[in-house]
C-alpha cells in the first residue's frame, strides 16, 4: 500500500507527477472491497490523499469482478449500461450472481456509430453463464480477447459480428450451439478447432473469418454444415465429411458452405475429399471454389451418377466444376 498526495502538476510527465517512475502500468485499484474502480493516473484528476494498490497488467484478472455499477441486470441477463457502451475502456471482468445465466448487450452496434473501447473480456472462475445472447458483441471493434467459461453452452447469432480485432476465443467442448454469422467478419480470429460436442454451427457462422481460422476436421456431433458456415475462409480445410455408421451424423451439406474455402497458404492440403456414407445431401455450389489450388480426387460413398441424381445434385452441381478433377467411388481408392 503506498500513500500519496497529488499536487498542482503543471506539464510534468505522468511519472513525475505522481512519483510511480519505471511501473509497468499507469492503473491503479483503489479501495479493497466490492467496489473496486480504477485510476488512471494519467487522465484521472486526484485531488486528495489516497490509497493505491498496484494493478499489473500480469495479475489474474479471474479474480476481480468489474464495478458492479457498469452492468444492468434484469431477467437473469446481464448487459453493459448505456453510458458505458462506448467509454469503458480495456480489459473487464464480468461479475458472477445468483440467477444470472445469459450476457446480453455489450455494444450499440454499428448503426450508432459510437465505437466500443473494450479489448478483453473476462469471467470469474465461478461463472454461472451458459449463453452469449444474440448480437451481444457486435461490432465491438477493439475487442481481442474472450475468454468464455466453461459454463457456456450456446453462442447466438451474430454474437461477435464484425468485431474485426477479435484474435482470441475460449471455445470450451461443452459448447452445443454456435449459430448464424457468430463469428462472420472476425477477420483476426485465430482458431484451430471447433468444439467436440458441437451440435448445431449456424449458417455463415465462420463466413468471412478469415486465415487464422485453421480447421482441419469437422466435430461427429453436427447434422448439417449450413449454407455460407465457411465461405471465405481460406485455412478450412476439411478432407473428410461424415462418417460410417455410428461415427458421424452429418448428413447435409448446403449450398455454397465452403464456397472459396481451402485455398490458404496454411501447412495442410487438400488433395483428396472423401464424401461418407453418412452424408446423403448436397446441395448446390456447396464446393464451389473448394482448394481449387490443389484438390486432385473425390471419391464418393454412394453411387453418385444416376436420375434423380443420388445426393439431390450431380458433381458439377455440387461445386466440382474441375475438368481435371477424377470423381470416383470410395470403394475404387
Amino acid at each position: 500500500m503506498t500513500n500519496f498526495y497529488y499536487k498542482d502538476s503543471g506539464d510534468l510527465p505522468a511519472e513525475k507527477r505522481y512519483g510511480f517512475k519505471g511501473w509497468s502500468t499507469s492503473k491503479f485499484k483503489v479501495d479493497e472491497g466490492k467496489n473496486i474502480e480504477f485510476f488512471d493516473l494519467e487522465n484521472d484528476p486526484v485531488e486528495k490523499a489516497i490509497n493505491l494498490y498496484p494493478y499489473y497488467e500480469t495479475e489474474d484478472v479471474h479474480k476481480i469482478a468489474s464495478n458492479i455499477d457498469y452492468f444492468d441486470i434484469k431477467d437473469g441477463i446481464i448487459s453493459l449500461k448505456d453510458e458505458y457502451k462506448d467509454t469503458l475502456q480495456g480489459k473487464i471482468t464480468i461479475p458472477t450472481i445468483d440467477g444470472v445465466t445469459r450476457i446480453g448487450s455489450f455494444s450499440y452496434g454499428n448503426s450508432s456509430g459510437k465505437t466500443s473501447k473494450i479489448t478483453h473480456i473476462y469471467f470469474l472462475e465461478n461463472s454461472k453463464i451458459t449463453t452469449v445472447n444474440m448480437s451481444a458483441f457486435t461490432d465491438c471493434n477493439e475487442l481481442e480477447v474472450v475468454d468464455l467459461p466453461k459454463t457456456v453452452r450456446t453462442i447466438s447469432g451474430y454474437a461477435f459480428i464484425r468485431c474485426s480485432k477479435l484474435k482470441t476465443v475460449t471455445l470450451n467442448d461443452n459448447i452445443t450451439t454456435i449459430d448464424n454469422n457468430a463469428f462472420s467478419s472476425c477477420s483476426s480470429l485465430e482458431l484451430t478447432s471447433l468444439p467436440a460436442n458441437l451440435t448445431k454451427l449456424g449458417s455463415g457462422a465462420f463466413q468471412s473469418a478469415g486465415p487464422g481460422v485453421k480447421l482441419t476436421t469437422i466435430p461427429s456431433g453436427i447434422e448439417t454444415l449450413e449454407s455460407w458456415t465457411f465461405n471465405g475462409c481460406p485455412n478450412v480445410k476439411f478432407s473428410t465429411f461424415g462418417g460410417k455408421s455410428g461415427e458421424s451424423k452429418l448428413r447435409i451439406i448446403e449450398n455454397n458452405c465452403l464456397n472459396a474455402a481451402g485455398k490458404g497458404n496454411s501447412n495442410t492440403v487438400v488433395e483428396d475429399i472423401i464424401i461418407n456414407y453418412s452424408v446423403e445431401r448436397i446441395d448446390s455450389n456447396a464446393f464451389y471454389g473448394y482448394a481449387t489450388n490443389t484438390l486432385k480426387n473425390v471419391y464418393f460413398a454412394r453411387p453418385y451418377e444416376g436420375s434423380p441424381a443420388p445426393y439431390g445434385m450431380t458433381p458439377e452441381e455440387m461445386g466440382f466444376t474441375n475438368p481435371d478433377l477424377n470423381i470416383g467411388q470410395l470403394e475404387s481408392v
